[in-house]
């Protein structure tokens, strides 16, 4: 049932390479989900080793190692042997496309929707693949207005929510993050949101004057668009 060799549905990059797909958040939430009820029925609680769930769906552990890390592209068909193999069906939201490289998260961030200012790299990440998850589970399956990220600091928050926003970018008209670690004013903050946004809707970058106006100009661009605005370290601001 497994096979390296090419299919149509795979994604070429640039050069020509194919990439394949790997498992969208939500579809990785969901061979989770289904996996876990599996284990609880068949089990009794006790989880499937690799060799367990290579021999369920016929697939090479080589092909699950890459299915799991989530990071290098497999073809389609693997992921439908995967799903069925737990009686799943594999759909579009399931998919979606590796970031290969630290360039390829250059070449995102450079989109003139999108302003990244100073957020994190992490085109060395591993693990937190629930929060990830559930994360997008919050914001484009249920469309939550405000999710906020809280722990004690020095655990990765800053780090996920970028991970969690590179990931689902595309659901997004426009994408903004923006550091509250140095607890900038609200006037000084509004006017930085201003300036980037102002352009994109086809409009001169001149900041009106008062809290109120740039306040209500900001919520006016957020309702138009579908945006996604990241505050880091806004527990500072909200601890004043």
């Amino acid at each position: 049932m497994d096979s390296n060799a090419p299919k149509s549905g795979r994604v070429r990059s640039a050069a020509g390479r194919v990439r394949g797909v790997i498992l969208s958040p939500q579809g990785w939430q969901k061979f989770q989900t289904a996996k876990q009820q599996a284990e609880s029925d068949e089990t009794w609680g006790k989880h499937f080793t690799q060799e367990d769930i290579s021999d369920r769906a016929g697939l090479s552990l080589n092909t699950l190692a890459r299915i799991f890390k989530r990071e290098l592209g497999v073809d389609r068909q693997s992921l439908e042997y995967l799903f069925r193999a737990f009686g799943l069906e594999l759909t579009k939201a399931d998919l979606t496309s590796p970031v290969s490289s630290p360039e390829a998260a250059k070449t995102r961030r450079a989109d003139p929707q999108q302003d990244w200012d100073n957020a994190v790299d992490t085109s060395v990440f591993y693990g937190r693949a629930a929060e990830l998850a559930q994360l997008w589970q919050w914001i484009v399956s249920e469309r939550c207005r405000i999710v906020g990220l809280l722990g004690i600091g020095g655990i990765g928050k800053s780090t996920i929510a970028v991970k969690a926003a590179l990931g689902m970018q595309t659901e997004f008209e426009v994408v903004v993050w923006r550091s509250l670690a140095n607890a900038p004013p609200l006037d000084e903050l509004l006017s930085s949101l201003l300036k980037f946004l102002m352009p994109l809707y086809g409009e001169d970058p001149v900041i009106p004057t008062t809290l109120d106006e740039k306040l209500s100009k900001l919520m006016h661009y957020l309702r138009s668009r579908r945006c996604l605005l990241i505050l880091d370290n806004a527990e500072i601001i909200l601890a004043q």
